[in-house]
């Protein structure tokens, strides 16, 4: 080992209490990695949905249905709709919105999984194509984990991740003891991570065969992803399964990723905790598949109390964002019965983002002793009172004495905030550096320049060296169900074959033969073993 490095397998076995060193040791001796700054300008994800036939279904229009010419009528469906964001390095995002809102696609979507219909979305200033034409590689920067655990059950923990490894860097030795030593003990890190070390020799298993809980395999997910150095992490629902103490340490250890090697983390999560709530610097508000807040976490309160939504004292501020994200007017009218008052000063940088009158001028807030005339509400229909009932007014940056309880009205409300104005002004800041960061990919280490520009991180050989000793474990392990295919193929193969015995070498023969030998092989694959009957016959013949 080097002697200017402190690693050692102790620090790596015990992670628990000393994960942050163990970083920063990384960092000192770990080439540099590439930042990557990520931007949605004005991008919208839009498909076509079938639009439904008037009318009962019976059975005979099922049965005029598939010989109709005319195609389906669809119409336009917007998922995300003009969308304007910017992920920088070392931050951690929060996506809240009620389910069917685009979290899911936008998350894709800035991972480079969905493709944008309109607009744009950059990863350094390049798109895909432009980065491969900059030998970089877009979905070796970023990764995206989904909802859905797939993996294969009869591995286990510590195989599925060392099969990411495996995959993910070149096993040429380095020149350096130190990388060479972080690469191999990579998945003890990420297993002391993740809290899996109790569960690293256990099949990770499915709904038929036992293996780790669904806590642990969403957490295998995480890892297998965590395994390829990707510098920007997409968590879509990771903490399903998680109890609040685990879920807060998995994201601690994140924090700490985040912070010391520089990576980003954009997470959308339906119900966090507070101390997870805190973990995050930044937030993105969705609703209708819109942008309805875009920025620092510190600021969303202020923010809402001066457009007029006060979160209640004793409630969460994520529970307190979904519920009004999901039941605005619900949340308003709530708001008007207990009489609730602002609970954050407005700050001071606002003031010097807005200045004067104005649309978009914030006001002071008011003294608890006046009053304001109010609508309530049935339902979703806004109705106004008879006799006036008077409430501690709120602060509002509009002529408008109600809050925003319309998307339109949210999303132009979040438009005119200073909000809206410190993340353009971010954006410009990244436009204004392009060339820079475009050209800092060329100034990293030969080796990191490989691993995030290369399409395959190893040779053809090497690749079916890694595959084929995986399925080789996997038909050892599954041992019956192997003898059982093999006995399949041997038992059909000699049923076939014998249907060849003392046929002619004619014309005519051979005609029967492939008659026959066609037949066989059409009947039985459709039982799922015609590849194995066909090499039995071939063998046989």
């Amino acid at each position: 080992m080097e002697a200017s490095s402190a690693l050692t397998r102790d620090m790596v076995v015990g992670l628990s209490e000393g994960y942050r060193k163990v970083l920063q040791e990384i960092r000192k001796v770990q080439p540099e990695l590439p930042k990557v700054y990520i931007q949605a300008e004005n991008a919208s994800v839009r498909v076509k949905v079938p639009v439904k036939e008037q009318g009962i279904d019976n059975v005979a229009k099922a049965i005029i249905r598939p010989f109709k010419l005319r195609k389906a009528r669809t119409k336009d469906f917007d998922i995300l709709k003009n969308v304007n964001v910017t992920v920088e390095p070392g931050s951690m995002t929060l996506v809240l919105a009620p389910p069917g809102h685009g979290r899911s696609a936008l998350l894709k979507m800035l991972a480079g999984q969905v493709a944008a219909t309109e607009g744009s979305v950059k990863w350094n200033q390049l798109t895909k194509e432009q980065g491969r034409e900059h030998g970089v590689r877009v979905e070796k920067l970023v990764a995206f984990v989904d909802q859905v655990d797939v993996h294969l059950p009869l591995l286990t923990v510590r195989e599925t991740f060392q099969f990411a490894v495996d995959h993910a860097f070149d096993p040429a030795p380095h020149k350096s003891d130190n990388l060479n030593f972080i690469h191999k003990h990579k998945v003890d890190m990420i297993l002391k991570q993740l809290g899996l070390e109790e569960c690293a020799d256990t099949v990770v298993g499915n709904e038929l065969i036992r293996g780790v809980s669904g806590g642990q395999r969403k957490r295998v997910t995480m890892g297998e992803v965590m395994c390829s150095d990707a510098r920007a992490l997409f968590l879509d629902e990771v903490t399903s399964g998680l109890d609040a103490s685990t879920a807060a340490d998995v994201f601690t250890a994140m924090r700490d990723w985040v912070d010391i090697l520089g990576g980003s983390c954009v997470a959308a999560l339906l119900q966090p905790g507070p101390e997870l709530f805190q973990l995050f610097d930044r937030l993105i508000l969705l609703r209708d598949g819109e942008i309805v807040y875009s920025g620092p976490r510190e600021h969303v309160l202020p923010y809402f109390e001066s457009v007029g939504v006060y979160c209640p004292p004793q409630q969460d501020t994520a529970d307190f964002l979904v519920e009004y994200l999901t039941h605005p007017h619900r949340t308003y009218r709530r708001q008007l019965e207990q009489r609730l008052a602002p609970r954050c000063e407005v700050p001071a940088e606002w003031s010097r983002l807005h200045s004067g009158s104005g649309a978009g001028a914030l006001e002071a807030p008011r003294r608890a002793s006046e009053s304001v005339t109010i609508v309530t509400f049935h339902g979703e229909e806004q109705l106004e009172t008879k006799q006036p009932i008077t409430v501690t007014p709120f602060p509002s940056s509009s002529a408008s004495s109600t809050a925003p309880l319309t998307v339109s009205a949210m999303v132009e409300a979040y438009h005119k905030s200073p909000v809206f104005m410190q993340e353009q002004d971010l954006a410009q800041s990244i436009n204004a550096q392009s060339k820079k960061i475009i050209d800092s990919f060329q100034s990293l280490h030969p080796l990191v320049r490989q691993q995030f520009g290369r399409e395959f991180s190893h040779g053809f050989w090497q690749h079916a060296k890694v595959n084929f000793a995986r399925q080789f474990k996997l038909a050892w392990r599954d041992a019956a169900s192997s003898m059982t295919r093999l006995f399949q193929a041997v038992f059909m193969g000699l049923i076939v074959g014998t249907l060849f015995l003392d046929l002619g070498r004619d014309e005519y023969s051979i005609r029967v033969s492939l008659v026959v030998f066609a037949m066989t092989v059409c009947v039985v694959d459709i039982g799922g073993g015609g590849g194995h009957v066909a090499l039995a016959v071939l063998g046989c013949d």
